[in-house]
């Protein structure tokens, strides 16, 4: 019994993930209703909430639900120099927001209107989801550049925990200019993210 009532459980979570999605980048996230993806996916608002939090949660979940799927694979030879750092640094980075940058950019400012919004209810919750994914890109990105530094001992002083908050801030910077103009591509998006790394591993070997 316990087996039927976690596959049932598992089922239900897909499919209103599967609906969420379908919704939300039909209508946008502000006139999505929870109570409306409970409706399609044929459950009741409350059962809703046992899966997900709430809508920014869920949206989270839905419209980026392959993001945690699968983790970055680092690749090192013996020998690292400063091109070999950075560009695996890169690699990690594109290998997450490419999923968020599969995401429609329409969809992704009105999302981040609700995050950084300070008068919206939802906007904490709504943080907080996309912050959860933040967390895990920067521990990742601190576990590499630890493996990293043990190869390249020209930064065997490297602060990782500054160093993963600055590359991190040039991430959010470059892909916020990537979200709010339609001239800026995703190439050139990580074009300057390479270089801002570089710009920071220069900076912390002199």
């Amino acid at each position: 019994m316990t087996g039927l009532r976690e596959i049932k459980k598992k089922n239900t979570k897909k499919a209103i993930l599967q609906y969420a999605e379908k919704v939300f980048k039909e209508k946008g996230y502000s006139k999505v209703k929870t109570s409306d993806i409970a409706k399609g996916s044929n459950i009741a608002e409350g059962t809703l909430f046992n899966y997900f939090s709430s809508k920014g949660e869920l949206f989270v979940e839905a419209v980026f639900r392959d993001f945690d799927m699968g983790k970055y694979k680092i690749h090192l030879s013996e020998k690292i120099d400063e091109d070999i750092l950075v560009n695996e640094i890169v690699n990690l980075i594109d290998f997450y927001i490419k999923k968020m940058a599969n995401v429609d950019k329409k969809l992704l400012r009105e999302y981040f209107s609700v995050v950084y919004s300070i008068n919206n209810s939802e906007s904490l919750v709504a943080r907080n989801s996309l912050f959860r994914m933040d967390e895990m890109v920067m521990e990742e990105s601190k576990q590499l550049l630890n493996l990293l530094k043990k190869g390249y001992e020209k930064i065997e002083e490297f602060d990782l925990d500054i160093a993963v908050e600055c590359i991190y801030s040039c991430v959010i910077l470059q892909f916020t200019k990537y979200t709010y103009s339609d001239e800026f591509s995703y190439s050139n998006m990580i074009e300057n993210i390479r270089e801002q790394i570089r710009f920071i591993i220069r900076g912390s070997i002199l």
